[in-house]
């Protein structure tokens, strides 16, 4: 698995995952927001203790769509991994997550990647370890499987 990460604001993170163990990758972008939660509003909600999830409502990349399904498994990886986000944010358990954009290729795409990628993206922008995931390739089924 490649990562590639750069940062453009304090709290502003840009990180593409990249699986490749066959003749064909998934690659997922992810740039979200990391913010201080600071009261009830109808933007964000809480998905866990202690962490707060949105979508940007209008997506950095004209013409992009957040599909709900979609959002649904970025919310796994993010549960996944966050007792790690709340120990390592500044905002402990306050932290709010903004996504602003989500990009893949739809031909070379696997949903269940998605967890995968949210939590390569929190443990680079948190700065914790990397969970450990195994990555297999089915060829019979022609897709990856993920084991975390």
């Amino acid at each position: 698995m490649e990562i590639k990460q750069r940062r453009t604001s304090e709290h502003l993170q840009i990180l593409k995952c990249s699986i490749c163990k066959s003749s064909w990758a998934i690659d997922i972008k992810i740039i979200a927001e990391i913010k201080s939660f600071t009261g009830s509003n109808n933007i964000c909600k809480e998905i866990c203790d202690g962490i707060w999830f949105s979508v940007i409502p209008q997506p950095l990349v004209k013409g992009e769509v957040f599909w709900e399904e979609d959002i649904k498994w970025l919310i796994e990886g993010i549960k996944y991994v966050r007792e790690m986000i709340i120990k390592n944010s500044k905002y402990g358990n306050k932290t709010w997550i903004e996504i602003g954009s989500l990009q893949f290729s739809i031909c070379d795409f696997q949903e269940d990647a998605l967890p995968i990628a949210m939590m390569y993206w929190a443990a680079k922008s948190f700065g914790f370890e990397i969970p450990d995931v195994e990555v297999t390739f089915d060829k019979t089924e022609n897709r990856y499987l993920f084991e975390f």
